[in-house]
């Protein structure tokens, strides 16, 4: 039986519990992988080198919180087969979130947790790339180099900064969301690549002037 089913462009969190769910690094590569295409149990166990019966409990958690839902049952073998899939393409926390709990350590923990669990992934997936002779380091490769890493520090203004997010975000939906649609048009033209980002404010030691130089 399949249901009629509507991926939404962003799923917004909007409780602490939720923010827990996705603090595991296995559940955030199982909702990755549900983003793009309806997975059973038994086929996300293949795909994660798992054992079924170790899923079973992060998906169950996963529908139970709304991120998936099942879109498809059918009878195999005299068993009742579920396809989950993403009920959304991204996910992120609602600013009211942080603005309803400003003094709870509990929520600081479970972001924490999440910025780590999405550090560990992006780790994992740099090394399975690279393990899979994906990431070309040439820039005279066949797709020049295709892989970036950036360090550094920004200094901006408050202003500056919000700015700064409007112009990500306006790129991000132009060239995420029209690759996105396309690759279903014409999937062999698109490639899938890992985007990470996270920025956060530091303190910054100001360099010293050179007493040398000084008149």
């Amino acid at each position: 039986m399949t249901k009629e089913f509507v991926q939404w462009p962003e799923f917004i969190i909007d409780d602490i519990d939720t923010l827990k769910v996705l603090t595991d690094a296995r559940r955030i590569r199982i909702l990755e992988l549900m983003v793009l295409r309806p997975y059973t149990t038994k086929e996300l166990a293949l795909k994660l080198d798992m054992q079924p019966s170790k899923l079973y409990y992060h998906i169950n958690l996963l529908e139970k919180h709304g991120l998936i839902q099942v879109v498809d049952t059918r009878i195999v073998s005299g068993i009742v087969e579920k396809h989950y899939q993403a009920v959304a393409k991204s996910y992120n926390p609602s600013r009211d979130l942080f603005n309803s709990y400003p003094d709870d350590a509990d929520l600081d923990k479970q972001f924490q947790s999440l910025a780590l669990a999405t550090l560990d992934k992006t780790r994992e997936d740099l090394l399975n790339s690279f393990a899979q002779g994906l990431i070309d380091m040439r820039p005279d490769g066949e797709e020049g180099m295709n892989v970036m890493a950036i360090n550094g520090i920004l200094f901006q203004t408050p202003e500056q900064n919000e700015l700064f997010w409007a112009d990500l975000q306006e790129l991000l939906e132009k060239y995420g969301q029209g690759t996105a649609a396309e690759s279903s048009l014409n999937p062999e033209n698109v490639r899938a690549y890992n985007f990470s980002l996270m920025m956060f404010p530091i303190i910054a030691e100001k360099e010293e002037p050179d007493k040398d130089n000084k008149e």
